[in-house]
């Protein structure tokens, strides 16, 4: 069904589009996946021309009706006094708003089931509240703050009290708070400590016994070992995730995130396109995945397809506020734009510039030596070594050693040359 779609919309094919969607959008609410089937059918509805001719658009329209009530009952939900129902229904919209890149909603539900918990006397959802906000902070690249609710959801961890929230909201918060942090203090530079903590999150995570949290773990481990450039890592933990998701009954978007990441792996754009289409037809808006297979599209020769995926993300960015990867964005979109054209130098160099002030906005050490280092060579190739110092000197002074980021022992060599 989900091939019957993206044909479809290829094709423009309205009518089958919609009643393609239509039977995933019933599958998925048999599964209780209501965020998807909303997701999924709502496009395919929208402006389709009115008639009472053809059944499935008043189906459709039906459906779609039903599942904003089922919605408005989430919210009536989250206005109950038993606190554990309100919780619930706060963490369920969060998700919600979350996949479907819906800044504003999505932060309000973090923001609520933070102040409800801390109201309460003693309540152990404060541990999940913290974890959320953690989370949240994350998406929209508040990383000292994301770093503070993690570490207070570690410290909050009773396996005795906490235990069996896992079966209740997803995951073990302490692992999936650890493994999230693990890639939070890595772009704040804290390389070393970020691979300790993230053997930690996995130790934690197999101890807890818990599916979904090992495969939540494995697989942000993977993105971790993406951020810092190792293939191989990539691939051990990706084809861990598949493992686990071909063992057990995981959301199929699961498969499409470890397909992708064992494409990247591999440097394979047929498997990375592959399993980024998986996930994009469950109705799931996550654009760092763009960004990097824009990066790979450019390095594979496809520099214009490389450029346009990337430009669309970045107006996208826009919209969901999701600034976990901007930083990133731009300085991999001023690799494509010199690699298109090495002679014209000046949007590259803009774009580069871009990178390294929206990291250093956002604390974000790894991401700005990282963007440093290519203004910097790019400025000492065009014979303009004082531009090339005054941009890398201010990146590398201060960063925490660590034999782990190799941008900063090129950087550093390249600042003793630039010095003589």
């Amino acid at each position: 069904m989900q091939a019957a779609i993206a044909i479809a919309q290829s094709q423009k094919a309205r009518s089958f589009e919609l009643r393609a969607a239509l039977s995933l959008a019933k599958l998925y609410r048999a599964a209780n996946r209501d965020a998807d089937a909303h997701t999924v059918l709502a496009p395919a509805v929208e402006d389709f021309p009115p008639t009472q001719q053809f059944p499935e658009l008043t189906e459709a329209q039906a459906l779609l009706a039903a599942l904003s009530e089922r919605d408005a009952l989430s919210r009536e939900l989250a206005s109950r006094e038993d606190a554990s129902e309100r919780f619930s229904a706060y963490h369920s919209l969060w998700g919600r708003h979350l996949s479907r890149g819906e800044p504003a909603p999505m932060r309000e539900m973090a923001e609520l089931l933070l102040r409800d918990a801390a109201a309460q006397t003693d309540c152990p959802e404060t541990l999940i509240a913290h974890h959320i906000s953690g989370c949240t902070c994350l998406q929209f690249g508040d990383f000292a703050a994301a770093h503070q609710h993690f570490q207070k959801t570690v410290e909050l961890y009773d396996p005795t009290r906490h235990g069996d929230l896992a079966n209740r909201f997803g995951q073990d918060s302490r692992a999936a708070a650890k493994i999230l942090d693990a890639l939070t203090v890595w772009v704040l530079g804290r390389v070393d400590d970020s691979l300790r903590l993230a053997d930690r999150a996995l130790a934690d995570a197999e101890s807890a016994g818990h599916v979904a949290t090992m495969g939540h773990a494995l697989a942000y481990a993977a993105f971790l070992a993406l951020f810092r450039c190792n293939p191989a890592a990539v691939a051990t933990y990706s084809q861990a995730v598949a493992d686990i998701v071909s063992r057990y009954d995981f959301p199929a978007y699961w498969a499409g995130i470890a397909v992708f990441l064992q494409g990247r792996a591999m440097s394979r754009l047929a498997e990375m396109r592959g399993g980024l289409a998986i996930y994009r037809e469950q109705g799931r808006i996550w654009l760092l995945p763009e960004a990097v297979l824009a990066e790979a599209e450019a390095s594979a020769g496809e520099t214009e397809a490389g450029l346009r995926r990337l430009d669309d993300a970045l107006a996208g960015l826009q919209r969901t506020e999701e600034r976990l990867y901007e930083a990133e964005m731009y300085r991999i979109r001023g690799e494509i734009l010199l690699k298109r054209d090495p002679a014209n130098t000046a949007a590259a160099e803009q774009s580069l510039q871009a990178a390294i002030a929206v990291a250093q906005s956002q604390k974000a050490r790894s991401f700005e030596t990282r963007a440093a280092l290519s203004l910097a060579k790019l400025y000492h190739a065009s014979d303009r070594g004082a531009d090339a110092h005054a941009v890398l000197a201010p990146a590398v002074e201060g960063f925490p050693p660590t034999q782990q980021f190799p941008e900063l022992t090129e950087g550093q060599a390249l600042i003793s040359v630039l010095s003589r």
